[in-house]
């Protein structure tokens, strides 16, 4: 089993760039944009490293309105 996958809650899918696409209204663009959020580094290059849980975080805050 995948280390993230151990932390999905019940709505959340393995595939973060599948959970991108239900939260984002452009997907691709926002996968490939530097975000403040996460030190200026895009969304992509967190995909598959240790750091993709800090990825995960930040679709749960944008998911439910926690982020502005």
């Amino acid at each position: 089993m995948h280390k993230a996958a151990a932390t999905l809650f019940a709505d959340e899918s393995a595939d973060l760039k599948h959970e991108v696409a239900r939260i984002v209204a452009d997907p691709e663009v926002w996968l490939h944009t530097p975000n403040m959020h996460l030190g200026g580094e895009s969304p992509i290059d967190l995909i598959g490293t240790p750091e993709e849980q800090r990825l995960r975080d930040l679709l749960r805050a944008i998911k439910h309105g926690m982020l502005l």
